[in-house]
């Protein structure tokens, strides 16, 4: 049931089309998108890339997980600097071709924290293409993706299905933390590629604690409404 709810409020949030996210093999529950992100990165990192040592391209300022988990997976982090000339968005099209060709995973927050901006459709569009010629995992960190003032940001599910880009080499984070103020509830997602989702089943099987039941049902009814959501936002708007 709550994975069918993720799936559910991700594919009306993000206008996907029938069947483009399977809830049976296309989503994960996690503790949040710390242990979301922490995860996806030790499941998607070799121990050599390309010959040499895996690197973890993420922009800078960065959330401190991003580092994190590249040096526990063995990988170097890359930090790619987000400034005002690139729109505070890192430019990972400019990163020298040797990193991509060891890179395990690219990582972009949009909205970033904390500088709130929103990469454009455009720009994720081509990342895609380029982390998929280096045989490279586009890791989305969309935690921020509900709080906005007029237009809802687009998100990375959003561009690979309206471009027909598909799933492949691609996983998407985000939780309940701030789209409905339950930070303590250490509930969200990991979607996308079915074939990296099943690497990550099989390695938190052995490795996580799941979410307890009760957990898992306030999870379900909070992601199936968008009254509290709606009502969060306009708070925000007060500040």
């Amino acid at each position: 049931a709550l994975r069918r709810s993720m799936a559910g409020w991700a594919s009306r949030r993000f206008g996907l089309p029938d069947g483009f996210l399977d809830p049976e093999t296309g989503i994960l529950a996690a503790a949040g998108t710390r242990e979301a992100l922490f995860a996806a990165i030790q499941a998607v990192t070799p121990e050599r890339k390309d010959g040499a040592r895996p690197v973890v391209l993420m922009p800078n300022p960065f959330y401190q997980v991003y580092a994190g988990g590249a040096v526990m997976a063995g990988a170097e982090p890359v930090f790619v600097p987000a400034t005002a000339q690139d729109g505070f968005q890192p430019d990972l099209a400019a990163v020298d071709a040797g990193l991509w060709r060891r890179a395990s995973a690219a990582i972009i927050c949009s909205p970033a924290n904390p500088q709130g901006t929103v990469m454009p459709e455009d720009r994720m569009a081509a990342l895609i293409d380029l982390a998929r010629a280096h045989d490279a995992v586009l890791i989305a960190d969309e935690c921020y993706s509900e709080i906005w003032t007029d237009t809802p940001p687009v998100g990375l599910l959003e561009v690979a299905a309206r471009r027909g880009l598909g799933l492949d080499n691609l996983l998407v984070v985000n939780s309940l933390s701030k789209r409905s103020g339950a930070p303590g509830l250490r509930a969200g997602f990991i979607a996308g590629d079915p074939r990296l989702i099943a690497g990550l089943l099989r390695m938190r099987t052995y490795s996580t604690g799941f979410l307890a039941p009760p957990l898992m049902a306030a999870a379900t009814a909070l992601w199936d409404d968008e009254d509290h959501v709606a009502a969060g936002r306009a708070r925000y708007r007060q500040c």
